[in-house]
C-alpha cells in the first residue's frame, strides 16, 4: 500500500489508531473477532472482502460476513458478544438515536445472536432500529423474505416505520418483505415445573402369618384406596401471588417457587393448567417451580366442565435480575441540529433537556426565531443566536417539527423530533445497604429502593409510600409459608413488575412495619 493511500486513510478517519497490514488505520474501534470457523471475511468501509483472522479489530463503517458452513464470534469493546451463523453479514454503523448507543450493529443478512453484557446495544434490522438493554440476549434472522427478532433473555424495544413495539422475554417480532406490519409471536424459552408435595410414605407391610393346619385361609387384602392427586398447599414457597395475577417476576436465582392461591375462587380442589401439564391442588393453593421464561396458566375449580371458562388466568415472565440495575434520576441532555433529519430521543424518568441549534445559520445571524410545531399548535421562541436551550420537560412526550428563521427571510431545514418514554428502562433499583445504616428487625426484609416517576409500590399486601425522588423504604415480613417478600411495582407504561427480596436472617412472619 502506498504512503499516499495510508495518508488518505488517516486524513478521512477518526482519532483512534490501530495497526493493520500495510499502514495504521484510524477510526473508532467497535469490536474484535474472537473466534472464526470456516470462511470469515471483513470489508474495510467499502474495500474488497478479505479473510478475517481472529484478533482483527473492526472500526465504525467496517463489515464482517460468514460464508456457508462458517461461524464467527465477535466481542464488542464493552464486553458484549455477537455469535454469527453461516451466510450472515453485519455492518458497524454510526448510532442513529441521539440518546442511544454511539454505534449500531446493522444485521443485513443471515442469523446472529447478540448478548448485551454490560451496556446497551443498538441494532438495525429490516424490522427497524432496536434498543437492547444490558443483560438482554436476542436472536436476529433475515433471509430477504422475512426478518425476525426474538428475545431469549430480557427485553428489547423496536422503533420502526410500523411504530414502537416492546418485545418481552419469550416473545418475537417478525415482518415479511414488502410489508410494513410487525407481527408478535411467542418463543418457547422454558416451561414451568409443577412441584407436588412429597407423597406420604406407605405403611410398613407386616410379615405374612403361616396358618395353622385346618385354619381358615386368611382373608383377601382389601383393595388399595384410589390414589388422590398430589396436593401442594403444604409445600413452602419463595413468594405468593393470587390466581389471576400477571406481570414480570425479577428473581436473582435460577428458579422461583411460586405459590398461586385460589381460595377465594374455589371452595375445594382446583386444577392449574400450564403448557406441558397441569397440577391438581387443594386447600386454596398450588406451588409452581418457574424458570426464566414466560408461562401462561389457567385455573379450573374441581367440578368445572372441561369446556368451561377458567376461573382465573394469567401470564408470568420470569427474569433473572437481582434488581441492582441503576435507575436514572436525571433528565437526559441532548444537542440536536436543524439539518432536516428525523431524531428520536428516549427518556427514562424525566423528559429530556434539549439544545436546539442551527449549525448552518448565515454568518453574523443575530436575533432569530425558533418555531416548534406540534399537534397542539405552533409556538415561536426568540433567541439571540442560532442556538436555544430548553429546560428538562419543556417538550414532553410526543412528535415535533422545528426550524429557525431570521428577520431577513432565511430559514433552516425543518427537523422532526420524537420524544418517547424508554420502555426498556429498569423499573426499580434496590439497595443492599441503607444510607442511614439502619437494619431491619430479625425476620423482616428491608425494602429500600428507587423507582421511576409515577410508579405505585406495595409489599406484603400493603402500599409503600414513594417520595418525590422516587425513593421507597419499608420493613416487611414474608407471608406465612413464604421464604421471601415480593415487591409489586405498577406503572401505566411499563405494566406490573414483581421483585423478589429475601430474608437475611431467620424466618419470622408478621405484618408490614412502618415505612421509614
Amino acid at each position: 500500500m502506498t504512503a499516499g493511500r495510508c495518508a488518505a486513510l488517516v486524513a478521512l478517519a477518526g482519532s483512534v489508531a490501530w495497526m493493520s497490514a500495510g499502514c495504521a488505520r484510524r477510526g473508532e474501534k467497535v469490536a474484535t473477532l474472537g473466534e472464526a470457523e470456516g470462511t470469515v471475511e471483513s470489508n474495510e468501509g467499502g474495500q474488497s472482502w478479505k479473510a478475517a483472522p481472529p484478533g482483527l479489530v473492526f472500526l465504525v463503517g467496517d463489515s464482517v460476513r460468514t460464508q456457508a458452513s462458517s461461524r464467527a464470534r465477535l466481542v464488542l469493546l464493552n464486553g458484549s458478544a455477537i455469535r454469527m451463523r453461516e451466510n450472515a453479514r453485519i455492518r458497524f454503523s454510526r448510532g442513529a438515536l441521539p440518546s442511544g448507543p454511539k454505534t449500531d450493529l446493522n444485521v443485513e443478512l443471515g442469523s446472529a445472536e447478540v448478548e448485551a453484557a454490560t451496556e446497551e446495544i443498538g441494532l438495525v434490522t429490516a424490522l427497524g432500529a432496536a434498543r437492547v438493554p444490558r443483560g438482554t440476549r436476542v436472536r436476529i434472522s433475515s433471509d430477504g423474505q422475512r426478518s425476525t427478532l426474538e428475545v431469549v433473555v430480557g427485553r428489547a424495544v423496536l422503533l420502526g416505520a410500523a411504530g414502537e413495539m416492546t418485545v418481552e422475554e419469550g416473545q418475537g417480532a417478525r415482518m415479511k418483505a414488502g410489508e410494513n406490519t410487525l407481527e408478535r409471536y411467542e418463543v418457547v424459552v422454558g416451561a414451568p415445573i409443577v412441584e407436588p408435595a412429597a407423597p406420604t410414605p406407605p405403611a410398613p407391610v407386616a410379615a405374612a402369618a403361616v396358618p395353622e393346619a385346618g385354619a381358615a385361609p386368611p382373608a383377601a387384602p382389601a383393595p388399595a384406596a384410589e390414589e388422590k392427586p398430589a396436593r401442594t398447599q403444604d409445600a413452602r414457597a419463595d413468594v405468593t401471588l393470587d390466581a389471576g395475577d400477571s406481570g414480570t417476576l425479577h428473581v436473582a436465582g435460577r428458579s422461583l417457587a411460586l405459590r398461586l392461591t385460589f381460595e377465594r375462587l374455589c371452595d375445594g380442589d382446583a386444577t392449574v393448567e400450564v403448557k406441558g401439564g397441569h397440577v391438581t391442588a387443594g386447600s386454596g393453593s398450588a406451588v409452581l417451580k418457574l424458570h426464566p421464561g414466560t408461562v401462561k396458566y389457567a385455573l379450573h375449580c374441581a367440578g368445572d366442565s372441561r369446556s368451561s371458562k377458567p376461573r382465573a388466568s394469567g401470564s408470568l415472565t420470569v427474569k433473572r435480575d437481582s434488581g441492582d440495575a441503576p435507575v436514572s434520576r436525571r433528565a437526559p441532555v441532548n444537542v440536536l441540529d436543524a439539518d432536516g433529519r428525523r431524531y428520536t430521543v428516549l427518556f427514562q424518568t424525566r423528559a429530556p433537556a434539549l439544545t436546539l441549534k442551527w449549525a448552518g445559520a448565515p454568518a453574523g445571524a443575530g436575533n432569530v426565531s425558533l418555531h416548534i410545531e406540534s399537534p397542539d399548535g405552533t409556538k415561536e421562541l426568540s433567541s439571540s443566536g442560532p442556538s436555544k436551550q430548553l429546560a428538562a420537560g419543556a417538550l414532553g412526550e410526543g412528535s415535533y417539527t422545528w426550524w429557525y428563521s431570521t428577520t431577513d427571510g432565511h430559514t433552516s431545514p425543518k427537523t422532526t423530533l420524537t420524544i418517547r418514554f424508554d420502555n426498556a428502562a429498569p423499573t426499580a433499583q434496590f439497595f443492599s445497604k441503607r444510607s442511614d445504616a439502619a437494619t431491619a428487625p430479625k425476620g423482616l426484609v428491608a425494602i429500600d429502593g428507587v423507582t421511576i416517576d409515577g410508579a405505585k409500590v406495595s409489599a406484603g399486601g400493603h402500599s409503600v409510600p414513594v417520595d418525590d425522588r422516587g425513593r421507597f423504604r419499608a420493613d416487611v415480613a414474608p407471608l406465612n409459608g413464604d421464604d421471601a417478600v415480593i415487591v409489586r411495582l405498577e406503572h401505566p407504561r411499563t405494566g406490573v413488575h414483581y421483585y423478589v427480596r429475601r430474608v437475611a436472617s431467620s424466618r419470622h412472619h408478621g405484618r408490614l412495619a412502618h415505612s421509614r
